[in-house]
């Protein structure tokens, strides 16, 4: 298993877990009769089971974003509406906002939203704690973020060290634009040596990143990954390159067989611009070197 299907079945795990626990908090609540609370947990209990659907689904990217932002609002509105019902015990959930916050966002964004929820945070315990704890839940609410900023930024430290050793796209699953070139020069190597044929194949694809969101283009480009990854062999390599391209290295493959291999990848996608993907296939040929058939790949592109 990789690491990025790992990652994908904890988030899944994770979400299960605590949609089922914040859903018997839901029921507590709704039986000691504080309705308000009771409709804030459900619906964070109802978010973390539909993002578990959306995951099982493939949907990952799409829905990505919408969780995140929803997620960090429910957690930072919850200690609101357990202020109302002075319920000090539910006044904890704020140390869960500074947690959620740099789990999930990048580290600058994480720190813009920790900082806007101190007055938030405040307000809330001069309501609802009592006054001899005041300054302790204060406190408490202070390390706790200090803690996950250390730990995100530890987090975003060892993200850059292990950044040359990563070899996939996350969003997409294909291997990365750097590793391209080495690795089609060992098959060129194989194939010479064996006598076999070779191709190259570019996918253009007509993503607009300039119209289309952020989460728009991720979505589109784990759909083609999805249909590339269903109808290769599991000696084929496919890569994600800059401006939302794709390359894939057929080994023992004719111009043909690639050609029925990408009919078939456009089969597998339903966006309204799909037929507008451009393929170019390069041949191995005496000579040729990984850069000749790049640049060959990408030179001649058509429809299919």
């Amino acid at each position: 298993m990789d690491s990025y299907t790992l990652t994908i079945r904890v988030k899944l795990l994770f979400c299960l877990i605590s949609g089922m626990g914040l859903g018997v908090i839901a029921y507590l609540d709704f039986q000691s009769s504080s309705l308000l609370l009771s409709a804030c947990t459900l619906c964070l209990a109802g978010l973390l089971i539909l993002n578990a659907i959306f995951l099982t689904a493939g949907y990952i990217v799409k829905t990505a974003g919408y969780f995140d932002r929803l997620l960090i609002v429910l957690v930072g509105l919850y200690p609101l509406a357990a202020a109302e019902y002075s319920h000090a015990h539910n006044l904890y959930w704020i140390y869960f906002f500074p947690i959620t916050a740099f789990f999930l966002f990048k580290l600058r964004a994480a720190i813009y939203l920790t900082l806007f929820y101190i007055p938030i945070a405040i307000y809330l315990i001069k309501q609802v704690a009592p006054p001899l704890h005041e300054a302790q839940i204060l406190f408490s609410f202070a390390v706790v973020s200090t803690v996950s900023l250390f730990l995100a930024m530890v987090k975003t430290r060892t993200n850059k060290l292990l950044e040359p050793l990563i070899s996939r796209d996350i969003a997409s699953g294909a291997q990365l634009e750097k590793f391209l070139s080495p690795a089609l020069s060992i098959e060129i190597t194989r194939a010479e040596r064996e006598g076999t044929g070779l191709l190259l194949m570019h996918i253009n694809t007509p993503i607009n990143t300039e119209k289309n969101s952020k989460e728009e283009t991720e979505e589109q480009m784990a759909g083609y990954a999805t249909a590339i990854s269903k109808h290769l062999r599991l000696f084929d390599q496919y890569y994600r390159l800059s401006k939302q391209n794709f390359s894939i290295i057929l080994p023992h493959a004719t111009s043909q067989e690639a050609k029925v291999i990408a009919k078939k990848i456009i089969d597998e996608l339903h966006f309204s611009n799909a037929k507008e993907t451009q393929f170019g296939f390069a041949s191995l040929n005496v000579g040729d070197t990984a850069h000749s058939l790049i640049r060959l790949s990408q030179r001649e592109l058509t429809h299919v």
